[in-house]
C-alpha cells in the first residue's frame, strides 16, 4: 500500500511538474522580450507570498546553470538581469540551457540572438535570426537585428537585403520604409537610404515626410541641386496655392547657396514642365527673387499689370517671411519693397481678419525705419502709432488689441520717451494673454521708474508686488528695489535687491537686481558723490535725456578717477551712445572698458557688444571677437549666448549669408533674463 501511495504521489508530482512547466512557458511567452524592441523588458517579478496564506507556495529557487530541473521562469529572469548588466557571456550560457530544456519558450532564441549581437558574436546571431525568420518572416525586430549582424560582419549587401525584407510596397509596411532608411543612414549608407525613401514615396500618406527626409539627406551629401529640385516638387503639391510654399526647405537652400542663379534656372525649368502646381511654384520663385535681391523683377511678377491677385493665405505667408528677414538685412530697397507689399495686401483685402496683423507688421516696419534715424524718424514713429490704433479699431481687431497696445506703449516709451503716455496706454487694457501680459508689466515697471512721480511709482509697484502671480510679484519687488536706488535710499536698495536675487535666482530680473546691488555697494565704499552721479545718469538715461546722462557720467569719471564705479560709468556711456545711434562712439567706449578694466565682469560684455555691432558690416571681425571672449573669459555668465552667436555667424559666413538675428549697428542687446542658464 505504501508503494502504491508513493507511486500515486510521484505520479501526481510529475503531473504537477508538467503543469508548472507549461504554466512557466505561458508566462514567459506573455512577459518576455518584446519583438519590436532591441532592448527587451525584464521578466515580471515573482509573486509576493503573503504571510498566513498557506495556499500560495514558496517560489522555487534557481538551480545552477545546466541543471536538468531548473525553473525556466527564474532562469529567464537571471538572463534578463545579466543582459541589463551587459554580462552577455553569462546570459548566453543561461539562455542556451533554457532553449535546450524548454524549446517551447519562443522569446528565448531572440534574446539569445541579441546577446550574441551585443557580445561580439554577429555570425552566431545572424544564423539564429535566420532560423527565427524562417518561421516568422514578419518579425521586424529580428529583421532589424539581422541587418545589424551582417553590418558587424562587414556584409553590407546582405545587411541591406535583410532590412529590405520588411518592405512590402503597401500601406501596411509604409512606416518601415522610414525605419529602414534610418538604419541605413545610421550605418552611413546615405545613397541606399535615399533609394529606400524614394521607393516609399509611392505610399501617399508618407510622401511629405519621406520627401523632407530625402531633401535632408541630399543636403548632407552635398547634392544641393537635387535637394532643391525635390523641395520644389514638394512645394508644387497640395490642394491650394498656400500649401508648402513658405515653409519649404527650398527657401533655406536658396538662401545658403553660392550658386543662386543656377537654382533659379532649375525653378524656371520645373515651372515650365509642371502640369499642376505651377501657380504655387511661381509664387515660390517670386520669394526666391526677393531673397536674391531682385526686387524689381519680383514686384513685376507679383504686382505688375499682368499679375493675378495673390491668394490671401499665400500673400500673408509671404509677408511674414519677408518681415522676418527684411529687417535683419537692413537693405533700403528690400524695406521699400516690403512696405509696398504690405500696402498692397491692405488694398486687396481691407476687410480680412488678417488685416489688423498686417497693419501691425506695417507699423513695425515704420518703427524700424524710424530707429535708423534721419529727418523722417519722427513722422515714421507717428505713423507706426497710428497704424497700431487702426489695428485696434478694425472690425476684426479685437484679437489684436493687447499686441497693438503693447506696441504703442513701446514706441511711446522707448522711442519717444513719453513714460506717462505709455502708462496711460498700458492702463487702458486688461492684460490676459500669457504672451503679452508679462512683457506689458515689465514695460510698466520701467515707465513708472521713469515718470518722475515717485508716489505714483511706489503705489503701482506695491500693487504689482502683491500680485498672486509669483512672476509679477518678483517683478514688483525688483521695481521697488530699483526705486530705492533711484531715490537715493542706497542701503534699502542693496538689501531689497540682494534679497530678491538670492531668493529668486530663476527670475529674469535676478541678474539686473544683483548687478544694481553690487554697483550701489561698490559706490558706497567711495565718496557717495560718485554714486549720486551714477544714479543721476541712470535716471536720466531711462527718461531718454541722454545728453544730461552723459554729462553726469563724464563728471563721475573726471572727479572720481579712482572710483570703483569707473567701469560701470564707461559701460553706461557706451550703451547710451549706442542707443543714440552713434555706433563709432559706442565701440570706442566699449573698447575702453575692455582695455582699462580687463578683469571686470563688464569687460567680456563690452566685447560682446562690439561683436554684436560688427555682425552685419564685418562678420569676420565679429567671429574673432566672440572667439576672444570664449578664450579669455570661460567663466563669463553669458558664455552660452556667445557660443550660440559664434556658431550661427560662422555657419552664415560659410554660406555667404547674414544670420537672421544679426542686429543693426547702433543697437545693443538687453541682458535682462539672458543669464538664467549662466552664473550670477
Amino acid at each position: 500500500c505504501r508503494r502504491i501511495a508513493n507511486a500515486s504521489a510521484s505520479g501526481a508530482a510529475a503531473a504537477l511538474l508538467g503543469l508548472a512547466v507549461i504554466a512557466a512557458a505561458v508566462l514567459c511567452l506573455g512577459s518576455g522580450v518584446r519583438a519590436q524592441e532591441r532592448e527587451r523588458d525584464t521578466i515580471p517579478a515573482l509573486p509576493v507570498v503573503r504571510p498566513g496564506n498557506p495556499r500560495q507556495p514558496e517560489p522555487e529557487k534557481a538551480r545552477p546553470i545546466g541543471s536538468r530541473h531548473s525553473n525556466p521562469r527564474v532562469e529567464m529572469q537571471r538572463a534578463a538581469a545579466d543582459m541589463e548588466a551587459e554580462e552577455y557571456g553569462d546570459a548566453i550560457l543561461i539562455l542556451e540551457n533554457v532553449i535546450a530544456q524548454f524549446p517551447q519558450i519562443a522569446e528565448a532564441p531572440e534574446m539569445l540572438a541579441g546577446c550574441y549581437l551585443k557580445g561580439g558574436r554577429p555570425k552566431e546571431a545572424a544564423a539564429l535570426l535566420e532560423q527565427i525568420l524562417a518561421k516568422q518572416p514578419d518579425r521586424f525586430s529580428c529583421i532589424r537585428d539581422l541587418g545589424l549582424a551582417y553590418m558587424d560582419m562587414g556584409e553590407k549587401d546582405k545587411a541591406i537585403a535583410a532590412w529590405r525584407r520588411a518592405l512590402g510596397g503597401d500601406t501596411r509596411s509604409g512606416a518601415y520604409y522610414g525605419t529602414v532608411a534610418k538604419l541605413e543612414q545610421e550605418a552611413g549608407l546615405y545613397p541606399e537610404a535615399v533609394a529606400t525613401l524614394r521607393e516609399g514615396l509611392a505610399i501617399k500618406e508618407y510622401r511629405v515626410s519621406f520627401t523632407l527626409e530625402i531633401v535632408h539627406l541630399e543636403r548632407v551629401m552635398g547634392r544641393e541641386e537635387d535637394a532643391f529640385r525635390d523641395a520644389l516638387l514638394l512645394a508644387g503639391e497640395g490642394e491650394d496655392a498656400s500649401a508648402g510654399i513658405v515653409g519649404t526647405p527650398a527657401v533655406e537652400i536658396f538662401g545658403e547657396s553660392k550658386k543662386p542663379e543656377r537654382l533659379l534656372v532649375i525653378a524656371d525649368s520645373l515651372i515650365g514642365a509642371q502640369r499642376s502646381g505651377g501657380e504655387r511654384l511661381r509664387y515660390l520663385r517670386s520669394i526666391l527673387l526677393v531673397n536674391g535681391g531682385k526686387y524689381r523683377e519680383a514686384g513685376e511678377e507679383l504686382f505688375g499689370p499682368k499679375a493675378r491677385k495673390i491668394p490671401e493665405g499665400v500673400f500673408y505667408s509671404m509677408l511674414q517671411l519677408w518681415g522676418r528677414t527684411g529687417r535683419a538685412a537692413e537693405d533700403e530697397n528690400r524695406a521699400s519693397f516690403y512696405r509696398d507689399a504690405l500696402g498692397r495686401f491692405l488694398a486687396d483685402y481691407p476687410g480680412s481678419f488678417l488685416a489688423p496683423s498686417v497693419m501691425l507688421m506695417t507699423a513695425a516696419s515704420d518703427r524700424e525705419a524710424a530707429l535708423r534715424g534721419g529727418p523722417e524718424a519722427g513722422r515714421l514713429a507717428s505713423e507706426a502709432i497710428a497704424l497700431a490704433d487702426q489695428a485696434m479699431k478694425h472690425r476684426q481687431g479685437a484679437p489684436y488689441r493687447e499686441e497693438a497696445a503693447l506696441f504703442k506703449a513701446r514706441v511711446l516709451f522707448e522711442d519717444l520717451h513719453k513714460p506717462n503716455d505709455a502708462l496711460a496706454e498700458l492702463d487702458a487694457v486688461v492684460w490676459l494673454s500669457p504672451r503679452f501680459a508679462p512683457e506689458a508689466e515689465g514695460l510698466r515697471v520701467r515707465a513708472l521708474l521713469a515718470c518722475g512721480d515717485w508716489g505714483r511709482a511706489e503705489k503701482g509697484l506695491r500693487k504689482l508686488a502683491s500680485s498672486n502671480d509669483s512672476t509679477l510679484a518678483v517683478l514688483g519687488r525688483y521695481g521697488l528695489g530699483r526705486l530705492k536706488f533711484l531715490t537715493g535710499d542706497y542701503a534699502a536698495a542693496v538689501s531689497a535687491l540682494s534679497a530678491l536675487a538670492e531668493q529668486h535666482p530663476e527670475s529674469p530680473w535676478a541678474n539686473d537686481a544683483l548687478e544694481t546691488a553690487i554697483a550701489v555697494k561698490e559706490g558706497l565704499g567711495d565718496d557717495t558723490g560718485a554714486l549720486d552721479l551714477y544714479r543721476s545718469a541712470a535716471l536720466l538715461s531711462e527718461r531718454g535725456e541722454y545728453a544730461g546722462a552723459l554729462d553726469s557720467l563724464a563728471a563721475l569719471e573726471d572727479r572720481f578717477p579712482q572710483s570703483k564705479l569707473g567701469a560701470r560709468a564707461a559701460f553706461m556711456t557706451a550703451d547710451i551712445e549706442a542707443a543714440r545711434g552713434r555706433a563709432d562712439a559706442a565701440v570706442a567706449d566699449y573698447t575702453r572698458v575692455a582695455e582699462r578694466f580687463p578683469l571686470d565682469a563688464l569687460a567680456p560684455r563690452s566685447l560682446e557688444r562690439i561683436a554684436d555691432m560688427a555682425r552685419r558690416k564685418s562678420p569676420a571681425e565679429a567671429i574673432k571677437d566672440y572667439g576672444v571672449i570664449m578664450e579669455r573669459y570661460p567663466d563669463y555668465a553669458f558664455l552660452e549666448r556667445v557660443r550660440e552667436k559664434y556658431i550661427t555667424l560662422g555657419k552664415a559666413a560659410a554660406a555667404g549669408t547674414v544670420p537672421a538675428d544679426a542686429r543693426p549697428p547702433g543697437t545693443a542687446p538687453a541682458d535682462a533674463g539672458a543669464g538664467k542658464k549662466g552664473k550670477r
